[in-house]
């Protein structure tokens, strides 16, 4: 598992240990099992840090429940999905160029991703839209790109996760609107205000360790009804 080139290398791997221990242990534990580490990849590839995955992955190899070949092929199957849907969050130029060269969108990816967005975005999704009506792109690179080549394929990971790393992602990055849409997001597939807060304050963490700022976003207090105001 390879990382970025920007890894700090003076931190030891003692640091690293007590960063990925002390995000474990703080996240809710109602989401705990076999989430928290999808939440840790966004918000490492969102500071920029994808080179920590790999110690992610030497972390989770000592727990007891990934002692066989096969429950490591299943950890490792959801992280590489989690990674890969990092790629059209943290990566869209170059994801744009390779995926229009091999691939072409079909009915079933539009109708995927409609039901997602719907889901999620619910009556907002369209107002979201509208306010791109001079750059109509970006709702064919939303709908077709976005969700119906990458979000929207819960063949591996579901929607809850899928969020869960979506999520983290887009808040180190530092981005105010898409941070609170995508809060609320976390709410609509079933976790609780508190445990959303539990989960920014965790993803915090990493990004204080990443010395990536994330003082523009709110909190999932913040959210208002009408996600298309934000």
């Amino acid at each position: 598992m390879s990382g970025d080139s920007n890894a700090n290398s003076s931190v030891s791997g003692a640091e690293i240990r007590s960063l990925l221990q002390s995000f474990e242990e703080q996240f809710p534990q109602k989401w705990h099992n076999d989430k928290w580490y999808l939440a840790a990849i966004g918000a490492l590839i969102g500071c920029n840090k994808a080179a920590l995955c790999g110690d992610l992955y030497s972390y989770l190899l000592e727990k007891p429940e990934y002692a066989t070949p096969e429950q490591r092929k299943a950890l490792m199957r959801r992280m590489r999905e989690a990674m890969v849907k990092c790629i059209i969050i943290n990566g869209i130029p170059v994801v744009m160029t390779a995926v229009l060269e091999a691939w072409r969108p079909d009915e079933a990816h539009e109708t995927r991703a409609l039901d997602m967005l719907n889901f999620l975005y619910q009556d907002d999704f369209q107002k979201i839209m509208d306010r791109f009506h001079a750059h109509r792109d970006v709702e064919w690179i939303s709908t077709n790109i976005s969700y119906g080549f990458f979000l929207s394929d819960l063949s591996t990971l579901s929607m809850l996760e899928t969020e869960l790393v979506v999520m983290p992602a887009i808040l180190c990055q530092n981005l105010p609107g898409p941070t609170l849409w995508h809060l609320r997001c976390c709410v609509r597939v079933g976790i609780s205000r508190e445990d959303v807060e539990k989960m920014h304050q965790c993803i915090e963490a990493i990004a204080k360790f990443a010395n990536r700022p994330v003082d523009q976003v709110g909190r999932v207090k913040d959210v208002q009804d009408d996600m298309a105001r934000l």
